[in-house]
């Protein structure tokens, strides 16, 4: 195992030779863009950086992205990538340019960016075919991805530690704390619950 100094997320920590290279070539990327003057565009996060540390370069509400390549279309249609079901989160790190790291993204903020890649990419149209419940007919529509609003946090929330904040429960007027879940969250969710999965069907297989 090998660790990583200071300019690189969670300094001192031990990383995989693939967790370097990962790093690495993100980098490499930003650097690349930003010596090209490949064209980039400024994205407005939803959380306006209220739900991460000062120190945080997020915490700004702001992040950088360049526009889409041919790169990004090759990650995009990798087969290898949507098997491991990896496929956005490898565009949305080739696509950042901002120097962040990519686990600390609240899933709200990387929502927006989701959205902000895609107008980038294809524009601001996104057409859909929706089925009415009632008579079952098929309708097209045009969504235009520009319009869709942002819910921002509310004034009211007292935070009380940088990303955790104070809620009163409505109905019995407890007083509870909590996080919004972060890339890395969401990760360590989907992995316990393959775990599970498997644990699981162990279980049934042994029992029949």
């Amino acid at each position: 195992m090998q660790t990583v100094n200071d300019n690189y997320p969670k300094g001192n920590t031990e990383l995989t030779d693939a967790q370097l290279k990962e790093l690495a070539l993100q980098n490499m990327n930003r650097d690349e863009v930003r010596n090209t003057g490949f064209p980039t565009e400024i994205i407005s996060l939803p959380s306006q950086g209220k739900v991460y540390p000062a120190e945080n370069p997020l915490s700004s509400g702001q992040i950088e992205m360049k526009y889409m390549t041919a790169r990004e279309e090759d990650i995009l249609t990798s087969p290898n990538l949507i098997k491991q079901g990896v496929v956005l989160d490898k565009l949305m790190q080739s696509l950042i340019v901002s120097n962040v790291k990519y686990d600390d993204i609240v899933i709200g903020d990387k929502n927006a960016i989701m959205v902000a890649a895609r107008i980038l990419g294809y524009g601001k149209h996104y057409n859909v075919e929706l089925t009415c419940p009632s008579c079952n007919h098929k309708n097209k529509i045009s969504v235009d991805l520009t319009t869709l609003e942002e819910k921002n946090l509310s004034e009211d929330l007292e935070q009380t530690s940088p990303g955790v904040f104070k809620f009163t429960l409505p109905n019995t007027n407890r007083e509870v704390e909590f996080k919004f879940l972060t890339s890395a969250d969401e990760k360590a969710i989907q992995k316990e619950l393959e775990f599970l999965k498997k644990s699981n069907s162990k279980i049934l297989s042994t029992e029949n």
